[in-house]
């Protein structure tokens, strides 16, 4: 069975991310790298955006990226021991959440906070975002509009998907393909 995300994703969430897209290229038109749209990013928050990697320890439980919006910044946690494109990915998804101002659906914030990001101080975090449970509208929304996000860094920034596995060359060529329409 082939997978088309389009046929998975919301009508109303694939409507959001084309609005998002919209802000994004009137904002930056033309190429743009992964540090200058983390700028736009933070100048459209009002907070830094401050990135943290972390080992990609492949725990079962652990989200592979998460965020926590804090007063005074955001905090995206990606993981260090994986292929660039991978933790580009899971990168943008975070950001996704932080430009949709999605809500964290978390009820006991200040334990994982504690348990994922033990150097910051709880009491400063008001959300908690992390890539486990992909059948929420919001999680749509990230996935898709991280797609999107990812696909300037290949097309434009030379950011290869290349894969000896088939399976996976398989799945890339057909979201690149969705991405474009075809």
């Amino acid at each position: 069975m082939e997978y088309d995300l389009r046929e998975q994703t919301a009508p109303d969430a694939r409507e959001r991310v084309d609005e998002l897209l919209t802000e994004i290229h009137d904002a930056m038109p033309g190429p743009w790298s992964f540090d200058e749209f983390r700028t736009w990013l933070s100048r459209r928050r009002g907070v830094p955006v401050e990135m943290r990697p972390r080992p990609d320890d492949q725990h079962v439980d652990t989200p592979c990226g998460w965020t926590l919006v804090c007063e005074d910044r955001d905090i995206v946690y990606y993981p260090l021991d994986t292929p660039e494109t991978r933790a580009r990915f899971i990168t943008y998804h975070e950001f996704a959440h932080l430009l949709f101002n999605h809500e964290d659906g978390e009820t006991d914030r200040r334990t994982l906070v504690e348990q994922l990001a033990p150097d910051v101080n709880p009491d400063l975090v008001k959300k908690v975002f992390g890539r486990t449970n992909y059948d929420r509208p919001e999680e749509q929304e990230a996935e898709l509009l991280a797609l999107h996000l990812l696909r300037n860094d290949i097309e434009h920034l030379g950011i290869g998907v290349r894969s000896t596995n088939p399976r996976v060359a398989t799945r890339v060529g057909r979201a690149l393909r969705l991405l474009r329409g075809c």
